[in-house]
């Protein structure tokens, strides 16, 4: 994976704004001293290694850099600091904590367990070395520290998961999104060619034929040229959800099932909850078209039901056919054949914070139900 640019800066500046925090600990915190001159001349050294990486990360220039490397220069920057500022007593020792965070900003889950670990190995090597360590409670102060250091890793290892996960899951959607946008187009070109164009062709010559005084190909042109504008208007349809916007939800489903009823031979039923109306309207409609089309094309079913309902707390659509039945094992090497269009309706809707179940049903047929939140609250 490559770094993100947006937390190389974040960490930058995390670095540069605790140039002024660990001054002012040293300052006004009484801690032993070990080094004499030393520490200023580290603190020097490590504000000018913030203020470069912060003019890298907002400029690029390292974008190549293994992503070891700050990590590894920022353990060895705190540890040398800690050490000659007062070791398991100074301040800086609660940056140790800051580590394991940044780096499950920069790093995968493997990479942020790692210099989680070195970062309490560091802790303990710093304090248990440093000189002022020296008394039994000393050393309980010292594994105290070390074990909410390891905690802290463990959740920073945690949270480098979720971002990894979150990341490819934004990454696998907008692939999926692109693919859908490229299937569309293809299909839009297929249904303009096959469909539309072959009429205006016809009526061309039936206009042709017409100017020779064939009043029969008069009359068919015309309604060649009817069905190739009735043919665009279905497309344009499919393409801006115009009914949506000016007649509602409701219309719009009702649109949809009014077209693919007047396709083919399945009888279709409609029942929409006002209810259910919400802030999902684009992404109901959006769904409730893939599904539709799935059921007409792959159920093999003689009826398809509709709905869409609310529970409370939750927006369900359902499509439900009584045909043979879900075949799984069909329906998982679809993905891997490149129809992608319920997978694509899975990951939009688990994007919004819904899921979406596929439910053999008793009777035979299936029932895809997508569940969504309705941004209602329970004491509502």
């Amino acid at each position: 994976m490559s770094r993100a640019p947006a937390a190389e800066r974040a960490v930058a500046l995390v670095r540069v704004a605790a140039l002024p925090v660990i001054l002012v600990g040293e300052q006004l915190v009484s801690h032993p001293e070990l080094g004499g001159e030393v520490f200023d001349w580290l603190l020097a050294a490590g504000s000018c290694y913030a203020l470069l990486t912060l003019i890298a990360a907002e400029r690029g220039w390292w974008r190549g850099l293994p992503r070891w490397v700050n990590p590894a220069i920022d353990v060895a920057l705190l540890t040398s600091l800690t050490y000659t500022s007062g070791g398991a007593f100074s301040q800086l020792r609660l940056a140790f904590f800051v580590l394991p965070v940044a780096a499950a900003f920069l790093m995968s889950a493997r990479g942020t367990a790692i210099w989680s670990a070195l970062a309490v190995v560091g802790y303990l090597a710093v304090s248990l070395t440093h000189p002022a360590t020296d008394r039994g409670e000393d050393f309980e102060f010292v594994l105290s520290g070390s074990l909410y250091l390891a905690w802290m890793g463990v959740a920073a290892v945690l949270l480098a998961t979720i971002l990894t996960h979150r990341a490819a899951r934004v990454k696998r959607l907008l692939a999926e999104v692109l693919g859908a946008e490229e299937r569309e187009r293809k299909l839009l070109a297929e249904a303009l060619h096959d469909e539309t164009i072959q009429d205006l062709l016809a009526a061309g010559q039936d206009l042709d034929e017409a100017s020779g005084g064939d009043p029969v190909a008069l009359r068919r042109a015309r309604e060649e040229v009817r069905r190739s504008v009735a043919q665009l208007r279905t497309t344009i349809a499919d393409l801006h959800p115009f009914v949506l916007e000016h007649a509602g939800l409701e219309a719009a489903l009702r649109s949809l099932v009014d077209r693919r009823r007047q396709r083919g031979d399945l009888r279709w039923n409609l029942h929409v909850e006002r209810a259910a109306v919400g802030p999902h309207d684009r992404l109901v409609v959006s769904v409730a078209r893939e599904l539709i089309a799935n059921a007409a094309k792959h159920a093999s079913a003689g009826e398809v039901n509709v709905r869409l309902r609310s529970s409370g707390r939750e927006v369900l659509v359902e499509v439900a056919d009584d045909g043979p039945g879900l075949d799984r094992e069909r329906a998982g090497g679809a993905v891997a054949e490149g129809h992608v269009g319920l997978a694509s309706c899975a990951e939009r809707v688990q994007a919004a914070g819904g899921r979406l179940e596929l439910i053999d049903r008793p009777g035979g047929g299936t029932l895809v139900r997508v569940r969504l939140p309705s941004g209602v609250s329970s004491a509502s």
